[in-house]
């Protein structure tokens, strides 16, 4: 039966109204608000006009729910919403949508404030269960959240039976960046309970993501991901081009940034920041460190508990190096204030080695028990922080020889194999033979591999790991 005139009108604005919510939906993900805005506008002017239009408010409540993000409860309440009006699965997100657009930090991203963490997982535990009835996506974030709050409290069986929970789920439902989020969770436990084993096969979840994922940002924030892991154990040589110059494609907005770049997704910004700030101070640039952090607060507006704990800790490193006891002291207090609500004291214990005596003295001003917490959770910290990065570095490429390295050295140059004998002052079948084991050392097969194959064996450590 042929639809009437009024029956196509409605067919026809229905769909524009989903275009554009999706529309919006993308431009969201990108952090164009004033596009987004533009598109959500339309978007609410069509369902307006509709006499049924109960599940396109539902949608429309879904993708704004996501302007919450900086607000958790906004957040929740939208979901909540959402759900009232929506019977069946949202024709906007699919189902294997993050429940936080792309950022897989979830803890950092529920917790703005100091002292909400608990209250935030029962929040979180509903609106889980909320984004999955309405998309079919979201599981295991509820027990992403869980492992990292038990692992920044140093309770690390807890958070490993969780995290490896949090696989298993992310895994069977399509979920990369649940994955993702719990090996990076697992490989924090790791660097404190010592347990080499896991190492590598942890590493190798967020490897098969870098290396597998159909998805271009998923692969993107892998790779940021295994950077992060590398720059926390002192070292600094996978750290990207891009970031080292602070290049990242970004631009201050009215609502924080917006992305102009391809480097890396929004989401992995606030990320990308932190790690230029531990960057710059593991190089010992204290005062550029120190004034990048002035810029994140001041003009990129980025604020969490877990962000700002660490900025202020990576602060205090910058102080000490430039022997500002005082700063030094204030900083320090200002960082356990930030933790000392929840509980976060492994974030401290990361520290302890650097700091001794001035944590413990800024800690017990901030809460009595918090020192003989942070001195067991530190305890040995280092010396398993560096059996782990021998394991990362066993794990290049095998170093060449002297000579090896000469005829690498005019390789690159574009020196033909005579050329190299003449310069070397050898035959030309000693320069093939060292090519040879240029070539099965670095595991490549032919010339034009070898840039790449060279990156790869310079394990540049950070400044105090070359101190130690």
């Amino acid at each position: 039966m042929d639809m009437t005139t009024s029956e196509t009108a409605k067919v026809n604005n229905e769909e524009s109204a989903l275009d554009l919510l999706r529309q919006a939906y993308e431009k969201s993900l990108r952090m164009d608000k004033a596009g987004y805005e533009h598109d959500m506008v339309k978007a609410q002017r069509l369902i307006e006009e509709m006499e049924d239009s109960r599940e396109l408010q539902g949608e429309m409540l879904l993708v704004s729910a996501f302007e919450g993000l900086a607000d958790f409860d906004v957040f929740c309440e939208r979901l909540q919403q959402a759900a009232r009006l929506m019977k069946g699965r949202s024709r906007i997100l699919s189902p294997r949508d993050h429940m936080f657009w792309e950022f897989y930090g979830v803890f950092s991203t529920c917790n703005t404030e100091p002292g909400h963490a608990d209250e935030n997982a029962e929040k979180l535990q509903e609106a889980e269960q909320l984004f999955y009835r309405m998309t079919g996506g979201g599981k295991g974030i509820y027990e992403c959240y869980c492992a990292q709050l038990a692992c920044y409290r140093g309770e690390f069986d807890d958070a490993q039976t969780l995290a490896h929970r949090a696989i298993e789920i992310g895994r069977s439902n399509g979920q990369e960046l649940v994955c993702l989020c719990a090996a990076e969770v697992l490989c924090g436990i790791l660097k404190h309970t010592g347990d080499e084993g896991l190492w590598r096969p942890v590493r190798g979840v967020i490897r098969d993501i870098m290396e597998n994922s159909l998805d271009g940002n998923n692969r993107k924030q892998a790779e940021l991901c295994l950077c992060n892991i590398e720059l926390s154990l002192g070292l600094v040589h996978s750290t990207p081009g891009w970031l080292r110059q602070g290049d990242y494609g970004a631009l201050p907005a009215p609502w924080g940034y917006e992305m102009v770049g391809e480097n890396i997704p929004a989401s992995a910004f606030p990320m990308a920041m932190l790690m230029r700030i531990e960057y710059l101070s593991y190089c010992g640039k204290a005062v550029q460190a120190l004034n990048e952090v002035e810029m994140i607060r001041r003009v990129y507006d980025m604020k969490s508990v877990v962000i700002d704990a660490y900025l202020d800790f990576l602060r205090a490193g910058c102080y000490a190096q430039m022997g500002d006891g005082e700063k030094l002291a204030a900083t320090l207090k200002q960082a356990v204030e930030v933790i000392a609500p929840d509980k976060l004291w492994l974030i401290a214990a990361e520290f302890e080695p650097a700091f001794g005596d001035a944590l413990y003295d800024a800690a017990a001003q901030v809460d009595g028990s918090a020192p003989a917490r942070i001195r067991e959770l530190g305890e040995g910290f280092w010396q398993k922080l560096t059996r782990l990065r021998e394991k990362v570095i066993e794990e290049a490429p095998e170093e060449l020889s002297g000579r090896e390295q000469q005829v690498v050295d005019l390789l690159m140059k574009g020196r033909k194999n005579s050329e190299i004998a003449e310069a070397l002052s050898i035959s030309q079948r000693t320069v093939r033979s060292h090519l040879e084991n240029i070539y099965r050392k670095l595991g490549v097969a032919r010339r034009t591999q070898l840039p790449e194959a060279i990156e790869r064996t310079m394990v540049e450590r950070a400044v105090w790991v070359k101190k130690k």
